[in-house]
């Protein structure tokens, strides 16, 4: 058995957020643990980059595409408009910073 089997393998997905202000790394995480699906541990999803206009959430890959979906449906934000938009889905971190960097033009 292949480690990656009972340790599960984990997906990286870039988003992009267009806000009216600022937001705080706690605010974008109350933000994404209310839209988690059903079915999906808070446990589950960790925000592991986030600067005020972009970040990279990591979930289960069975679980990618309603994550995907969730992601996209964050229309407010601690009482702001915000809008979210995902980027690209990587397994690996690096990738996923790389691509991500290339759309917001600047460092993470």
């Amino acid at each position: 058995m292949v480690v990656k089997d009972k340790v599960g393998r984990k997906r990286y997905i870039a988003f992009t957020v267009d806000a009216d202000r600022s937001l705080r790394r706690h605010e974008m995480i109350r933000g994404i643990n209310q839209v988690i699906p059903p079915g999906m541990n808070k446990e589950d999803v960790r925000l592991t980059v986030f600067t005020q206009d972009a970040g990279i959430v990591l979930c289960p890959h069975i679980k990618k595409e309603e994550m995907i979906k969730a992601l996209n449906s964050i229309k407010h934000i601690a009482g702001t408009r915000a809008e979210v938009r995902t980027v690209i889905t990587s397994g690996t971190i690096k990738k996923a910073k790389e691509k991500l960097e290339k759309v917001v033009k600047h460092p993470l």
